[in-house]
């Protein structure tokens, strides 16, 4: 006898925001904000036009990579902290493995 139960979707899809990592949407986000509406001056308002511009270049690549890999920057935060060779042999002064029988 065999029981289902039914999920809804929202449990089992990712937190994406906008296509892409919230992470990554939302500095995104924060970084035109601040540089569009740092300063008070004209000049500001152009860097801010610029930085949007990049930020939505930036904000599509992010959705391209999100729906390649929705954890992507996750995995990438956790594989830096890996080392890049672990030796094949255990460490002299690890213990030794209890034999129980």
């Amino acid at each position: 006898m065999s029981r289902k139960i039914a999920l809804h979707p929202s449990t089992l899809r990712h937190l994406l925001l906008a296509g892409a990592e919230r992470e990554v949407t939302l500095v995104n986000g924060v970084l035109t904000i601040a540089f569009t509406f740092y300063a008070s001056l004209y000049i500001s308002i152009f860097v801010g036009i610029g930085v949007a511009a990049a930020g939505l270049a930036a904000q599509f690549a992010a959705r391209i990579a999100g729906k390649k890999d929705p954890m992507g920057l996750k995995v990438y935060k956790r594989h830096i902290h890996y080392q890049r060779f672990y030796p094949a042999a255990a460490h002299p002064d690890a213990p030794y493995p209890v034999v129980k029988g």
